[in-house]
């Protein structure tokens, strides 16, 4: 009997280990993309539209963005919150500058972490 139980409450501590290590696991903390617009000169650029594509395709055509533009700050920064951790396409823009030329994308971002890329404008 001693056996049985202790058999048993071995396979249950075994268990409760390995479903702790699931990967299907709920993410607790959000993902971030952090996005610095700077000029070719490497200045910050504050006021530059930011917006994001899931394909190159759309980012080309500028046409059914993941995320409406939004506006960098003073330190030229603007923040994409709770995005999938998937790869995003960049529009960055700014009166006649904008980073069409250079595709900007990102790898696929990390899921629940803040994720940082610098796009640069000319």
């Amino acid at each position: 009997m001693k056996k049985v139980i202790y058999s048993t409450l071995v396979l249950s501590v075994l268990f409760l280990t390995l479903s702790a290590f699931n990967s299907s696991a709920p993410v607790l903390l959000p993902t971030y993309l952090k996005v610095t617009v700077l000029d070719q000169t490497g200045n910050i650029v504050q006021g530059a539209t930011v917006t994001l594509f899931n394909s190159e395709a759309d980012w080309f055509e500028e046409k059914d963005p993941i995320r409406e533009g939004q506006k960098t700050n003073e330190k030229g920064l603007t923040v994409f919150k709770k995005l999938s951790p998937s790869k995003y396409f960049i529009y960055a823009k700014k009166g006649d500058k904008d980073n069409v030329g250079e595709v900007v994308s990102t790898s696929k971002l990390r899921e629940g972490k803040t994720n940082l890329v610098n796009v640069i404008i000319k």
